[in-house]
């Protein structure tokens, strides 16, 4: 099963929630990201690297020295959603396994424990609706 726009969303507040940015912050950025193809996995993993960095300015997530980290953690998760990579995360997340849906986006480039928690809370709290 492909993931939803807002389980992308989950994930892409995760990623964008580091470093002092909270994923509140993160998650008011969604619409303008929308707006510029952010959230669109196939045309964003064909992205070049300026086009990215500046729909990501243009969006709101204007953060200097970070930007030449997270255009390319952006790229590889859409790049990983477009090729269905991510696709058993609904499964994983449903039947509560933390572990596995944590190893799942550990193989996304830029992936980490914390950010990989930020998207299980997330997306958890979302399967609790």
């Amino acid at each position: 099963m492909s993931l939803t726009s807002e389980q992308i969303g989950h994930l892409v507040t995760a990623m964008l929630a580091v470093n002092g940015f909270g994923t509140d912050r993160a998650a008011a950025l969604l619409p303008a990201f929308q707006t510029r193809g952010l959230l669109d996995a196939p045309r964003a993993a064909g992205m070049d690297r300026d086009a990215l960095i500046a729909a990501m300015t243009d969006a709101g997530y204007a953060r200097g020295g970070f930007l030449p980290i997270l255009w390319y953690r952006h790229q590889q998760l859409m790049e990983a959603v477009s090729k269905g990579l991510l696709d058993g995360l609904p499964t994983l997340a449903s039947a509560g396994r933390e572990a596995e849906f944590k190893t799942k986006l550990a193989a996304v480039h830029g992936w980490g424990p914390v950010t990989a928690a930020t998207a299980w809370s997330l997306w958890r709290a979302q399967t609790r609706r």
